[in-house]
């Protein structure tokens, strides 16, 4: 009998470890599941998201799209010339224009440019094309607005968790997040993230974050 116990106790131990490695494994670092798309050749790494097969196949043919933005030579230029610009910027003057942006009502002389420039267009004609993104902006590699849409809540992007993970220390990882109701959007979404890369360096020079409309999703499933 004590034998028995014993043995049902080592089961027990055995199956709580197995259901706490594969509860470990099927998450992202921040807690949340999704599926992680390395940047080498579209390699991917598939972690268990919660969603059907069909939505993260959906997905990943978004994620081609916006691939596809993310290596506009044009592109690619622009966010070089803001790095260049902004590479001498200091982390308090950063703060001090984050602060003015999330403080302003509206869209003043500050934040009106990014939403009109030469970036914003290449973003807007693409959303012309592609519906079913109500939101896209590309910042930097200090986390800064170079072009967007619509007016974000806020212009300093690197101290957000999302951006952190999509810039990977400047090797650039793509992948996306939950659904959520993104209030930028003012729909319920999933963000996708991608790196913006310099092939010639190897390295990620900025992130396009894009929010996708589940509403549209669910209608092409």
């Amino acid at each position: 009998m004590r034998g028995t116990i014993y043995f049902l106790k080592l089961l027990i131990i055995s199956l709580s470890a197995g259901l706490l490695l594969f509860s470990s494994t099927g998450c992202s670092e921040n807690g949340q599941s999704n599926l992680e798309i390395a940047t080498n050749k579209s390699k991917v790494k598939t972690e268990r998201t919660g969603f059907s097969k069909e939505l993260e196949q959906l997905l990943g043919k978004k994620i081609e799209l916006l691939k596809n933005l993310a290596t506009n030579p044009q592109i690619i230029e622009i966010i070089k010339r803001f790095n260049e610009k902004n590479q001498d910027i200091s982390i308090s003057d950063i703060l001090k224009d984050d602060k003015k942006w999330k403080e302003t009502k509206g869209i003043d002389d500050f934040i009106k440019p990014f939403i009109i420039n030469e970036c914003a267009q290449f973003l807007i004609e693409f959303q012309e094309q592609y519906d079913e993104f109500p939101e896209i902006f590309i910042t930097d590699e200090n986390g800064l607005i170079v072009g967007e849409t619509n007016k974000t809540s806020d212009y300093y992007q690197a101290d957000e968790q999302w951006w952190i993970k999509a810039y990977n220390n400047g090797i650039g990882r793509i992948y996306f997040g939950e659904i959520e109701y993104d209030e930028s959007a003012h729909a319920e979404a999933i963000s996708i993230y991608i790196p913006v890369m310099d092939s010639q360096y190897n390295k990620a020079i900025g992130v396009i974050k894009a929010v996708c409309d589940i509403t549209a999703i669910k209608m092409e499933l």
